[in-house]
């Protein structure tokens, strides 16, 4: 080999190769996720909701059996749910029938369509009551809405809820699991469940969180104004979406008061 491609080429060839090696041992070998939304501007909650339900009208008509999760707290999270029926019934799609979580807090479904409600626990042996239940409502014909906590609904975690389930009644499910958005690095602490390492995370849902938070450490250097609500989705596995959503001047004050609900609100455990 001469001395001159020795002197000019290979420090490069093992920059390269270095530079490889420290991508796989932070990133691994799992594929990135698809960007669905980048930064969007809402004006209420609601919004968001019908966004959601037109973005996936296709794919979601096609299945007619959609899972969505948030945390329990705070209350606007279920107004994303609100808007997103409120989309369907617009273009005479209804969901006939809702499977909820029985410790979730209960959806405000006033003046939408009426809905056939079952609440049962998901967890455990009951799965398969929610199998039972959604084997019905295809038969009657029922677009059905199944509403998680969101640490129930994502993919992302091995062998969680919704993939129990999906085994049980042997499809994959359309599921859509929503996440606070951090705007900037002071806002992290309000991803909930934590990023954490495997030695703190006592209910096995850091990978939940450090997806989330990966996702929104894309937007920090963009100062992505947040004088309105603002919303980013990804796709983290087919059929497997990750809405995440910032609440209008999310500052010291605002953070606080989110922090304080999602405190209050009840635990979920996988």
């Amino acid at each position: 080999m001469k001395k001159w491609f020795v002197r000019l080429y290979l420090p490069l060839l093992v920059l390269i190769l270095a530079a490889g090696a420290v991508k796989l041992v932070i990133f691994g070998l799992e594929p990135g996720p698809i960007i669905v939304m980048k930064p969007s501007f809402f004006d209420k909650p609601e919004e968001i909701g019908e966004t959601l339900y037109r973005r996936f009208y296709w794919p979601m008509e096609e299945q007619k059996r959609v899972v969505i999760g948030i945390p329990p707290q705070p209350e606007w999270n279920r107004q994303i749910i609100r808007g997103f029926l409120a989309g369907a019934a617009h273009e005479k799609k209804d969901f006939g029938a809702l499977i909820a979580e029985q410790q979730m807090p209960d959806l405000d479904l006033s003046g939408l369509p009426p809905m056939e409600v079952v609440k049962v626990s998901t967890t455990g042996t009951m799965q398969a009551q929610v199998v039972d239940a959604l084997n019905r409502f295809s038969k009657e014909g029922k677009r059905v809405l199944i509403y998680l906590p969101s640490v129930f609904s994502t993919h992302t975690l091995k062998d969680n809820t919704v993939q129990r389930i999906e085994a049980q009644l042997g499809a994959q499910l359309f599921s859509v699991s929503i996440a606070p958005l951090a705007l900037r690095f002071e806002q992290e602490y309000l991803i909930n469940p934590a990023c954490v390492g495997s030695e703190r995370d006592e209910n096995g849902t850091a990978k939940y969180g450090c997806t989330v938070l990966k996702a929104s450490r894309r937007y920090y250097r963009k100062k992505v104004p947040q004088e309105r609500w603002v919303a980013i989705m990804d796709s983290p596995a087919p059929n497997d979406y990750l809405l995440m959503v910032s609440t209008p001047g999310q500052g010291a004050d605002a953070e606080k008061e989110n922090y304080d609900l999602r405190m209050d609100a009840p635990p979920a455990s996988r």
